[in-house]
């Protein structure tokens, strides 16, 4: 199995998928552009450290380039292309370092938490619709 793409989304919980689903493995169609909880693709879990893709284990070192690859889409979807500058800076930080790794992490913390509730209000969507509470619009 070759894993070219992930997209780390918002996925309704199934009882056939073990652990928690965090994406899509492979085609997602235009969802990773519309925002729209993808309802193409395999399904991506986790159990502890184990990998499943629809179900099925896969080993780590199958999905870990795509994988990367979309956890640095996420982070820069979400803090911009500076978010990795601060993590990666060797030595001790000056005053004026710190103060704006502090600026740079509150407004991390504010879009977080903005993405957190865009990923619940999905979530619950996906939800409603899955148990039929709400159709597709």
């Amino acid at each position: 199995m070759d894993i070219e793409e992930i997209l780390l989304c918002p996925v309704p919980e199934d009882p056939r998928i073990p652990g928690t689903p965090v994406g899509r493995v492979g085609s997602v169609g235009l969802a990773k552009l519309t925002r729209r909880v993808p309802t193409m693709g395999a399904v991506l879990s986790y159990k502890g450290r184990q990998a499943y893709v629809d179900g099925r284990p896969v080993e780590h070192a199958v999905l870990a380039e795509a994988l990367l690859r979309a956890v640095v889409a996420a982070a820069n979807r979400l803090w911009g292309d500076l978010w990795v500058a601060p993590l990666v800076r060797s030595g001790v930080l000056s005053h004026s370092d710190r103060e704006d790794l502090d600026r740079r992490l509150h407004g991390v913390l504010r879009a977080a938490q903005g993405l957190v509730e865009e990923i619940r209000e999905e979530t619950d969507l996906a939800r409603r619709i899955r148990l039929g509470l709400e159709t597709k619009s």
